[in-house]
């Protein structure tokens, strides 16, 4: 995704960062990704996480929409504690 912002700011095109409804890990990336864009170019994040709970997987600190904006998570990585119990038993293994 780098790469595509890279380019959209070399040709100088807005551009958005979304999620495509995958929780909290493709939340927490879009976030991060979306605080590197110009802010010229940066035609904002959707996020469509508030509308359920049930991809929240990081019961601790669950990203939410806080006085209009996504606060990014802090900590190594995307941000996020994970808890991996929520996944349950691998549907296979390669």
């Amino acid at each position: 995704m780098s790469t595509f912002r890279d380019i959209c700011e070399a040709r100088s095109l807005p551009h958005t960062s979304d999620d495509s409804w995958g929780g909290d890990i493709t939340g927490a990336a879009c976030d991060h990704l979306g605080a590197t864009v110009r802010p010229n170019l940066f035609e904002g994040c959707s996020w469509v996480n508030e509308i359920s709970d049930e991809s929240h997987y990081d019961p601790k600190n669950p990203i939410r929409v806080r006085d209009g904006h996504v606060p990014l998570p802090i900590g190594p990585g995307l941000g996020l504690e994970v808890d991996e119990a929520m996944f349950g038993a691998p549907i296979a293994e390669f």
